[in-house]
C-alpha cells in the first residue's frame, strides 16, 4: 500500500465467470433452478449447494462458485451470433415479431435442413475446437427464413443435448432464459422451448450477468447476507407447444445423426441419400 496510499482501505472484490454470474443475476440458485443465457454464444447451467458431482458427463463442465456453490453446465460458442450473422448475409430486415409469426407459421423442423452451429468451433457437448458449422438438405426451394429457422433449430437442438447431460446428473426444474438474443427475439424463445419441451421464463432483468456481478459485489462486500435472499421470481414465461415439441423429435433425431457423422471425422458417401430419406 505504500504505492496506492489511497486504495489503503480499499475492499477488493474477487472476480466471478459470466455463467455464474448469470445464474445469480437470473435467479437460477438450487438444482432445481436452471439458467438458460442465449446471447451471442448459449448456455443452460446449474449454480447449486453442495460439492462438484464425482462423475461429471462429458460433454459438460464444473467448476467452484465459491466453497459452498458449485457450477455445472455446457456452453456453445455460437447462440444469437449466429441469428445475426444469417439475417445480415440473407438480407432479412422483417422486424422481430413479424419474423416469429413467419417462422412459427412454418411446420416444425419441416423444411429438411439440418444446421450444426458451430461457425466459431465446438465447446459442448464436442469440444472440437477445429468444428465448422454446416448446414444440410438445401434444395431448389429453400429460402432465406428456412436457412435462419434452422440455425435457430440447430442452437435448440444443441441445447437439448446439454440439457439431456445436466439430467444425467440432476432433473432439470424450471428453467430461466436471459440475454440480449433471448430476450430480442420472440423466434428463439419459443423455437427453443418448443425443442426442449419446457416452459421458459424470461428473467426481470435479460442483462443477467451483469446484475449477477453486481450482486456477487454485494455479497462480497457484505451488503447481503445470502445469494438465496435475492432470488427474484420471473413474472412471464415462453410456452411450449406439445405438438410443436413433437414435430421437432424426428427433426433432432436427423440432427443428432448428422452431428455423429460429422463429428466422427469419417466420410459418408451416403450422407445426401441420408438426408432425402429421412427428410420427414
Amino acid at each position: 500500500m505504500k504505492r496506492w496510499p489511497r486504495l489503503k482501505n480499499a475492499k477488493w472484490l474477487p472476480a466471478i465467470g459470466d455463467g455464474a454470474a448469470a445464474n445469480l443475476g437470473s435467479g437460477c440458485i438450487g438444482h432445481q433452478r436452471a439458467a438458460l443465457t442465449i446471447g451471442t454464444t448459449a448456455a443452460i447451467r446449474l449454480l447449486y449447494r453442495g460439492k462438484p458431482p464425482l462423475t461429471i458427463p462429458s460433454g459438460l463442465f464444473c467448476y467452484r462458485y465459491d466453497s459452498r456453490f458449485s457450477l455445472l453446465g455446457g456452453a456453445l460458442s455460437d447462440g444469437g451470433g449466429i441469428y445475426g450473422q444469417i439475417k445480415k448475409l440473407c438480407g432479412i430486415s422483417t422486424d422481430e415479431k413479424s419474423l416469429a409469426r413467419e417462422i412459427m407459421r412454418r411446420a416444425a423442423g419441416r423444411s429438411g435442413l439440418i444446421f450444426l452451429p458451430f461457425i466459431n468451433g465446438e465447446r459442448s457437448t464436442g469440444y472440437n475446437e477445429f468444428a465448422r458449422g454446416g448446414v444440410f438438405g438445401l434444395t431448389s426451394a429453400t429460402d432465406a427464413v428456412d436457412i435462419l429457422t434452422a440455425a435457430i433449430e440447430g442452437i435448440g437442438f444443441r441445447l437439448a443435448a446439454i440439457a439431456d447431460q445436466i439430467e444425467e446428473v440432476f432433473p432439470l426444474g424450471q428453467i430461466t432464459g436471459s440475454g440480449g438474443a433471448f430476450c430480442g427475439s420472440p423466434a428463439i424463445r419459443q423455437v427453443v422451448a418448443d425443442i426442449l419441451g419446457r416452459d421458459i421464463r424470461i428473467a426481470e432483468d435479460c442483462d443477467a450477468s451483469l446484475r449477477g456481478a453486481a450482486l456477487h459485489a454485494a455479497l462480497t462486500a457484505g451488503k447481503i447476507e445470502n445469494i438465496e435472499s435475492v432470488v427474484k421470481s420471473p413474472r412471464s414465461k415462453v410456452k411450449s407447444d406439445a405438438r410443436r415439441h413433437n414435430g421437432y423429435k424426428a427433426a433432432r433425431a436427423r440432427h443428432d445423426r448428422i452431428y455423429k457423422i460429422y463429428s466422427s471425422n469419417e466420410t459418408n458417401e451416403n450422407l445426401e441419400k441420408d438426408i432425402a430419406e429421412n427428410r420427414y
